[in-house]
């Protein structure tokens, strides 16, 4: 069992995910979320689709409940934090930033949803990159 896949394991598998390759429009079955192409495809909805909020709102709903996991592991003693959000960075941003990777990673689009997400975040943003002395950044600052 990978480091990765251990900790969505333990409540990781609730992520963002972002489509693989152009945006293709929300079908039902999307919401089940079995892959991260699912999520992807509800993560970049286009706001003329019909259930456009509902996409919306459920992939952000997934993202701020990984970063709020994050937050939970971090409190604890000796953990060290997987990734860290610069200063000012948004929920969209975010939200952007991760669509953008996973269409330029397609080979994911099959993968749990947890581990894409974990990879994104500790790729883009690596705790090297944070504000000094913030060990990462509490999801109420994600706007």
């Amino acid at each position: 069992m990978t480091f990765i896949r251990s900790l969505s394991s333990g409540g990781l598998l609730l992520a963002l995910a972002a489509l693989a390759g152009p945006a293709a429009a929300v079908e039902p079955i999307n919401f089940d979320v079995r892959y991260n192409a699912d999520l992807a495809a509800l993560c970049s909805a286009s706001p003329s689709e019909a259930n456009y909020v509902a996409a919306i709102n459920y992939c952000h709903g997934i993202g701020i409940g990984i970063v709020r996991y994050h937050e939970a592991l971090a409190e604890g003693k000796g953990f060290q934090p997987l990734f860290c959000f610069p200063d000012g960075v948004t929920r969209n941003q975010v939200m952007n930033a991760y669509v953008a990777y996973s269409q330029a990673h397609p080979q994911y689009a099959k993968e749990s949803v947890g581990d894409v997400m974990l990879k994104f975040l500790i790729e883009t943003y690596p705790c090297g990159t944070a504000a000094p002395g913030k060990k990462y950044c509490p999801s109420k600052e994600i706007n």
